[in-house]
């Protein structure tokens, strides 16, 4: 059947969200810093290539491109909590939460006026 199509990219994207919950257990922990960026690496490697499978497979989806944002967000939001938390720039990285947030809202009501959820770029 060719339902792994359309679960394919899906599966990839839950994929990234379930790394980026792992990256912030173990972010501020002991672990390795390398072990830390290679699975943020990893999460991002995913997000270049879920959106260009499901183009590919024409299994592009409403819920594949909610849980695209909501993993895109959330590695925004983790990341940046991270290097404040570590001393980098609290200032530019607060408002790069807020604005990723900000995003998120306007994304949220955009999507209640029409069917299509916009890209970033587009708002």
């Amino acid at each position: 059947m060719d339902s792994w199509r359309y679960n394919l990219p899906n599966a990839i994207t839950i994929s990234r969200i379930a790394l980026i919950l792992f990256f912030s257990t173990i972010a501020f922990s002991a672990i390795d810093p390398i072990l830390k960026a290679g699975i943020f690496g990893l999460a991002a490697i995913l997000d270049l290539i879920d959106g260009p499978i499901a183009r590919l497979l024409s299994a592009e989806s409403k819920l594949g491109a909610m849980f695209d944002l909501l993993a895109d967000k959330s590695i925004s939001i983790v990341s940046c909590m991270y290097l404040a938390v570590c001393g980098y720039a609290l200032l530019p990285l607060s408002l790069i939460v807020f604005r990723e947030l900000l995003m998120l809202g306007m994304r949220t009501l955009q999507s209640e006026k029409h069917t299509q959820v916009l890209s970033t770029s587009k708002i």
